[in-house]
């Protein structure tokens, strides 16, 4: 074990709490306590003073209400200043005074109850008309008093006397046009008012109903136009949109374009590639197998099949000797075409399920790539590997004390 001491020494801590003890002094002096217990008293007497303080709130927000107490105060002052005028003036039977006060009330109800037959009758109509007019008659007559005063002043007698004949006369053709004027049928000027009337409504509803049909023509007029506006903006939209779909579609094409071209590639790289390794490949395991023999390849030239004397069998149907010796056979034919340079090939621990003859034949084949290529083999059963001419072997043992 190793141990290491730690970054934080003694020293540092015993500072630390020495300006901690300082800071606590601080705090206590600021609240004006001597210990952390009197704060903590003096904390639990401020929260209770607050929730008091919240009770007390609460319970003014329930009794005032609605209402405002800055209202309340101005109210109390009105009425406090009304209650001192009542105070200094005399004592007053409010008793009685209610009793007169309805009385009186009762009878100006009952005389108005009277006066209402009257005042809703035509009669009345034409004395409060008549009254109006005596009233201005009588202001008139005092106007030409005061103006023939002012006139006897100023003028003779004889020019008085004219300009009396003068009024005389007009005062009789005010009589005439009166008496004219009460000659006229009420029931039939009553008529034309009525008609008058009735046209004024129907007036009045054709003015509404215009009114009704300009503002739904406004609101067509400004529905259209804002159809129209929305036909631009959709239109605008679409060739937006358009613009974006050349765009993408460009992309797609040179994107579809650039595929191809790869596709187009890659598959001649795999026809360059698939028939030198299916010959090369066929020529390793005619060693193995004899006779006529080729391989099928997929799109990544892993072997699917193999054909030997025009029978054909799937990888899968193969044995499991087969498959191995077919992967080693791969490894070698790989090697041979990666170049000019020789490359290594590492087995490891493989043709555990290959019979003695294969074995043998596997052996030679290993001798004839090994003259051009490093050929590494990791086994626990060497002598799997004794019919290999020049071969050398290592013990995992000796390797390790080496590295």
């Amino acid at each position: 074990a190793r141990f290491s001491a730690g970054a934080y020494s003694a020293e540092d801590t015993l500072r630390d709490v020495e300006q901690a003890r300082i800071r606590l002094q601080d705090l206590l002096d600021t609240l004006g306590v001597d210990s952390v217990e009197a704060a903590e008293k003096t904390h639990e007497e401020h929260r209770a003073l607050n929730d008091t303080l919240d009770a007390a709130t609460r319970a003014l927000a329930v009794e005032l209400g609605p209402d405002d107490l800055g209202d309340l105060r101005a109210q109390h002052s009105a009425l406090s200043e009304k209650v001192a005028d009542l105070e200094d003036a005399g004592e007053v039977d409010l008793a009685a005074a209610e009793a007169a006060e309805e009385a009186a009330s009762e009878k100006v109800n009952a005389l108005d109850r009277k006066l209402v037959p009257y005042r809703e009758s035509r009669l009345a109509h034409e004395v409060v008309r008549l009254n109006a007019e005596l009233t201005a008659a009588r202001e008139n007559a005092q106007r030409v008093t005061r103006e023939l005063s002012s006139a006897r002043e100023h003028a003779a007698d004889e020019a008085l006397h004219a300009e009396v004949t003068r009024l005389e006369t007009v005062v009789a053709e005010l009589r005439g046009q009166l008496e004219q004027m009460e000659a006229v049928d009420l029931d039939t000027a009553n008529s034309l008012v009525e008609g008058a009337k009735s046209h004024l409504e129907y007036l009045t509803g054709r003015i509404q109903r215009c009114e009704v049909d300009l503002g739904r023509l406004s609101s067509e007029i400004n529905f259209h136009s804002g159809a129209a506006e929305r036909a631009q903006q959709a239109t605008a939209a679409v060739e937006m949109a358009r613009a974006v779909y050349e765009s993408v579609d460009k992309r797609a094409q040179a994107a579809r374009y650039l595929r191809e071209l790869l596709l187009k590639h890659r598959d001649a790289a795999r026809q360059r590639y698939a028939a030198p390794f299916v010959d090369a490949l066929s020529q390793l395991a005619r060693t193995v197998y004899g006779g006529d023999i080729t391989f099928e390849l997929d799109e990544d030239l892993r072997v699917t099949a193999r054909t030997q004397d025009k029978e054909t069998v799937n990888l899968a149907s193969l044995s499991g000797g087969a498959r191995e010796q077919l992967a080693i056979l791969t490894r070698f034919a790989i090697a041979q075409l990666v170049g000019a340079e020789s490359v290594p090939v590492i087995v490891d621990d493989a043709l555990g399920s290959t019979d003695a003859h294969r074995l043998q034949l596997m052996a030679t084949l290993f001798s004839h790539v090994g003259r051009d290529n490093q050929v590494l083999v990791f086994t626990c059963m060497p002598e799997r590997y004794s019919r290999v001419p020049g071969r050398s072997e290592r013990a995992i043992a000796s390797l390790k004390g080496v590295i």
